[in-house]
């Protein structure tokens, strides 16, 4: 299976476009407004939109955007049943390409793979991947930064990101399950050393 799908028809009539993204391998859920988008965005990996744009109902429009720009990196395809307005020009950036719906047999699934390949990280070239190799290794005994959150190498996370995950990180340090699990242990480990000295002298 691959990735997931939200259709959006305001008209309750997806099946044709569910049965065409379903045989391409997508898995695909469905809502007909913004209640249920929003809760199916929540609840799936939605890796991209497809929105049969049918009502002709503004507010239905509007709404629709409110709820795919809580999810910026979405990439929205539009199939109109009617001439776009001046209000489907304001959509947002997150709409990648408009068609009319009778065009979406043919061209749907290219628009598709095209809208997902753009979200996919360009795979490594030859001379990064040799130049990562030839890096040398720091020498032992390498005096070590003295900012916890700064690296010496460049990552994707800045430095404010780094800090918040550390601080994450540190603020769930000692407490749940598992660190109590681990006090336990050291205590029952201590009490039986104590217990084989004073046993041994």
């Amino acid at each position: 299976m691959r990735e997931t799908l939200l259709v959006i028809d305001g008209r309750g009539q997806p099946e044709p476009l569910l049965d065409t993204l379903a045989k391409a391998g997508f898995f695909c859920v469905y809502a007909r407004g913004p209640l249920k988008a929003k809760a199916l965005l929540k609840e799936h990996p939605v890796a991209l939109i497809v929105w049969k744009d049918n009502t002709g109902n503004a507010d239905l429009s509007r709404d629709l955007v409110r709820v795919w720009k809580a999810h910026p990196t979405v990439p929205v395809i539009h199939l109109y049943a009617r001439e776009p307005t001046a209000e489907s020009a304001e959509l947002g950036p997150q709409v990648r390409t408009s068609l009319p719906v009778e065009a979406a047999d043919a061209q749907l699934l290219p628009l598709v793979e095209q809208a997902l390949a753009g979200l996919k990280p360009a795979p490594p070239s030859e001379l990064s991947v040799l130049g990562a190799a030839s890096r040398r290794q720091p020498v032992s005994g390498a005096p070590v930064p003295s900012h916890p959150f700064r690296p010496a190498s460049q990552t994707g996370l800045s430095p404010e990101e780094r800090a918040s995950l550390f601080a994450q990180g540190s603020g769930r340090r000692g407490n749940g399950p598992l660190a109590a699990g681990w006090r336990w242990l050291r205590r029952k480990l201590s009490r039986s050393r104590a217990q084989l000295g004073s046993a041994g002298g």
